[in-house]
């Protein structure tokens, strides 16, 4: 909610620092990716939401989100790993949301992150469901049998 929030209120009152200041960041995000450094890719990742959290003029936003970021870095992790799209896709929704913000276009700005994050979430809890059920897998195999006779 609050991502969305502070993509809403970028574009309601950052739109011009957006359009000066944006291509850095997306840029710095597009090079992160081409590195294949995870942790690049993360760093710029959390760089672009921190942008998004100053140009909306709300300090509350960075102050309220800040304590989440070491877990947030995790699942961003979780997220961009072991899947050579999956980076790239994340870059191509942050394009969309920095051209809304720079349109001044709140409505859109905050629909498409919250799109973004639910989609991120979404493939987060994939993966965990499936090693949850690998893991389950293999404690079953390795379980003894009960000998019928």
């Amino acid at each position: 909610m609050l991502d969305g929030l502070a993509a809403r209120l970028a574009a309601e009152r950052g739109a011009a620092r957006a359009a000066s200041e944006g291509p850095a960041y997306l840029g710095a995000g597009h090079a992160a990716v081409d590195s294949g450094l995870l942790h690049e890719q993360i760093k710029a990742d959390m760089a672009f939401h921190a942008f998004l959290g100053e140009l909306s003029g709300n300090p509350l936003i960075g102050e309220t989100t800040a304590p989440h970021w070491h877990c947030l870095r995790r699942v961003m992790g979780e997220v961009l790993q072991d899947d050579e799209q999956m980076p790239r896709i994340i870059w191509d929704k942050h394009d969309a949301i920095m051209d809304a913000v720079i349109d001044g276009n709140g409505e859109k700005a905050e629909t498409l992150n919250r799109e973004h994050i639910q989609h991120a979430a979404s493939v987060f809890l994939q993966r965990l469901q499936a090693r949850h059920d690998a893991s389950e897998e293999e404690r079953r195999q390795r379980r003894p049998r009960r000998i019928q006779r």
